[in-house]
């Protein structure tokens, strides 16, 4: 390959992707630094990003427009090539899977989503794995195979479901399955007592959200509650065709009958074409403190595929992206700079709705009061923002 121009691929179409390209393209090369013309690859199974962080209102709320949360991954491309002039990065989309990947050879496997599966090989100088997580549900996630299709049409089948249930059952007490029945219960609200629907959120633990806001576990309950949310705490279930099954209750058959079963737990990396030695037991990448494989370093992870990471926005905005860009400005653009390692963030920043007229949540350590995760989060689910939170602005 030229020494003037490197290969660079990024794997995934969504936020720690979308993140790697305009952190690429905010450096510019021209004559009088060392910054080398990049060939840019982006390859993603979906030609649209998702705002998924809206899922639990989209499911709910009928009036809200999916297509607000989708946007045109090369409408971006198009407008980000257009404002670097032409002495910018060359970018190239490319709409398939990545099945396989060969660090000895630097290469990658990929199968264009074209209907007839065609295998291509690429050949990089430098990789990016950004192909993040999916879920148990195809409403939270993008898939790693099938494009936004899917997951519209999966979004548009629970609305239908969730419309006509009278039971449901939500398994999953983190952050979405707490925002969920917050937003079931909500809409109960403006409903007669005829047609409201019984919620029950089963947390698998001893209380809503004790993994990530364990002080809020009181709160969070309590706001539920007011929502006319039952929470059944320390009962481990799975979803079955009538209901769900109660687990480690010694009865087999033990089902707890429900019209609808939403799973909001558990997410899937998608590193099915990593080889299994770079991985660790639940299948996410290992890597030094920089984000590099140990013993291929022009192989850079970023976002959700990390073991090291936390698996959210907020941890790639404001722990990642800092290393992330001094990583890439001297394995990739050759810069002469010091390395940061990557540190968890001491104080934490979540916020969870419990419908659209508050919730819970923590801002750099601090507790905040309701009026506040309805401004910033609650009201709106942030919709407004999704392209700048995306990386699309």
């Amino acid at each position: 390959m030229s020494i003037d121009l490197k290969e660079v691929i990024i794997i995934g179409g969504s936020y720690a992707a979308l993140l790697a390209l305009k952190t690429f393209l905010a450096q510019q090369p021209s004559s009088s630094d060392s910054i080398p013309q990049l060939k840019i690859t982006l390859i993603a199974p979906n030609d649209k990003a998702f705002f998924n962080i809206a899922s639990p209102r989209l499911i709910v709320d009928e009036d809200l427009l999916i297509d607000e949360t989708f946007f045109s991954l090369k409408d971006h491309i198009e407008q980000l090539v257009a404002s670097q002039g032409n002495k910018g990065h060359e970018v190239v989309f490319i709409k398939g899977r990545v099945v396989n990947s060969d660090f000895e050879a630097n290469t990658i496997t990929y199968e264009k989503n074209s209907g007839e599966f065609e295998r291509k090989e690429l050949k990089y100088d430098n990789l990016i794995v950004a192909s993040g997580t999916r879920s148990l549900s195809s409403v939270w996630k993008l898939d790693n195979v099938k494009d936004q299709d899917y997951t519209i049409s999966a979004i548009e089948d629970l609305r239908k479901q969730v419309k006509e249930a009278k039971s449901i059952a939500i398994i999953g007490g983190g952050a979405t399955g707490v925002e969920t029945a917050g937003e079931l219960g909500y809409a109960n609200k403006a409903k007669e007592s005829k047609d409201k629907k019984r919620v029950v959120l089963y947390t698998g633990s001893f209380g809503p959200l004790s993994g990530p806001l364990p002080k809020h576990v009181e709160q969070t309950s309590k706001k539920l509650k007011d929502l006319n949310v039952e929470i059944v705490n320390d009962q481990f279930v799975s979803k079955v065709k009538d209901g769900v099954a109660l687990e480690g209750t010694g009865d087999e058959d033990r089902v707890e009958k429900f019209d609808l079963v939403i799973e909001a737990q558990r997410l899937i990396p998608n590193t099915e074409f990593i080889p299994a030695s770079q991985l660790n037991e639940k299948k996410y990448i290992i890597t030094d403190d920089y984000f590099r494989l140990p013993e291929h370093q022009n192989v850079i992870c970023f976002g959700d595929v990390l073991a090291m990471g936390e698996q959210s926005s907020v941890d790639l905005t404001y722990a990642q992206k800092p290393v992330f860009a001094k990583t890439v400005a001297k394995e990739i653009l050759s810069q002469d700079v010091k390395l940061v390692s990557y540190q968890k963030l001491s104080r934490q920043i979540i916020l969870v709705p419990i419908g659209k007229d508050g919730g819970v949540g923590v801002l750099f350590g601090f507790s905040i009061p309701n009026f506040l995760v309805r401004l910033f989060k609650s009201r709106d689910f942030m919709i407004p923002k999704a392209k700048g939170i995306l990386s699309l602005d």
